[in-house]
């Protein structure tokens, strides 16, 4: 063997084996598999699964009313040209308030969305105190230098070990099953 063959294989060597060593500093973790696994995030997505629910059948009361409205004008105003509906002042403030109502439906809707996406945050929050506990003992465990979002890394071979999102449920289920999940508004302007 040459020498310049034996170089070639100690460098190949010496860099798997640091590479292997610069894996054992970076662990990932899937935060959206964390989220939907775990007790308190299930716990979370039922609250405000509930809230939706709650949500969708106040606003689809709604929407059900102004469906007659719409119903009972597009009959009111059937087989009227421009010059007969101005004639009725009436009928025009019936229109133009159908409207506004419907308007009014849609930024609601609008507005209840917003407020579960920042009902869930904050109930998420929450979650992420306890999490900063656990990803602190962790990398202290296992000498990591940082975790990463797995999303966010383009190659994680099974068999590294980086990959601690099981550990962290299992101790985030240990922890915490549930935490207050109440609902935030959007003030209206």
């Amino acid at each position: 063997m040459t020498y310049f063959y034996r170089a070639t294989i100690a460098f190949f060597a010496l860099f798997l084996l640091a590479g292997q060593a610069f894996a054992q500093d970076i662990l990932v973790v899937d935060m959206q598999k964390v989220y939907s696994d775990s007790r308190v995030g299930q716990y979370i997505t039922s609250q405000v699964k509930s809230m939706a629910s709650s949500d969708e059948a106040t606003l689809k009361s709604r929407a059900s009313s102004l469906e007659s409205t719409a119903k009972s004008l597009e009959a009111q105003t059937k087989g009227l040209n421009a010059q007969q509906l101005q004639a009725n002042p009436g009928l025009i403030t019936q229109v133009q308030d159908f409207y506004k109502r419907q308007g009014e439906l849609a930024k609601e809707g609008q507005k209840r969305g917003a407020e579960l996406q920042l009902t869930q945050a904050k109930a998420r929050a929450e979650v992420n105190k306890v999490l900063k506990t656990i990803f602190d003992q962790i990398a202290r465990e296992k000498s990591a230098a940082a975790i990463l979002e797995k999303g966010a890394v383009l190659y994680v071979p099974d068999t590294s070990g980086a990959d601690i999102t099981a550990t962290v449920i299992q101790r985030l289920d240990s922890r915490m099953t549930s935490v207050s999940v109440t609902r935030q508004s959007i003030p209206t302007r």
